[in-house]
């Protein structure tokens, strides 16, 4: 019996510190597949390569609305909140509207790219695109890639009916299979 307390004694340290440098692994490989980009959408910060959990855990109760199991509209899905969207359960997409009180597109346009330059985004390739649907409906948008985030300037039209807006994007946007 006291070669078997001796040994205990004698292992027990190495054994708490190999159980300790596991966890300290363990945590390091959870951080490590973060994205250095982030993206502020209601007043919480995202960044690629989070878990659901940990989304889940900065939004509010009540404040996520799932269109899938991978897809997440914030706040109700009929009134076109910010989505999140997920691969094997990491953060893989998010979004925000550059909104201001008087609908001024070229003050939201320039809040967006201020905000990028400031991470240090600043080499981006700059494409337009014009879309008509059949029902009558053209969509004018162009796109400001800067490596992990895009910034998509939109006007959709039908007559003299006219929608724009500005989003920032982080991460690649899946289309939505139904």
């Amino acid at each position: 019996m006291p070669f078997k307390r001796r040994l205990i004694r004698n292992t027990g340290p190495a054994f708490l510190c190999a159980t300790l440098l596991t966890l300290a692994q363990a945590q390091k490989q959870t951080n490590t597949h973060l994205s250095n980009s982030s993206i502020e959408v209601s007043s919480v910060t995202f960044r690629l390569g989070m878990t659901k959990a940990q989304v889940k855990d900065k939004l509010a109760q009540g404040e996520i609305t799932k269109l899938d199991d991978d897809t997440w509209v914030l706040g109700s899905p009929g009134k076109g909140g910010p989505l999140l969207q997920f691969n094997h359960g990491l953060l893989s997409y998010a979004e925000r509207e550059w909104t201001n009180p008087h609908n001024d597109v070229a003050e939201a346009l320039f809040a967006a790219v201020a905000a990028i330059n400031k991470e240090g985004l600043n080499k981006c390739t700059v494409t337009a695109t014009t879309q008509i649907h059949e029902i009558g409906w053209k969509f004018d948008r162009v796109w400001m890639v800067c490596g992990e985030k895009t910034i998509a300037l939109m006007r959709n039209s039908s007559g003299k009916v006219m929608y724009d807006s500005v989003w920032e994007r982080l991460g690649t946007f899946r289309k939505i299979e139904r």
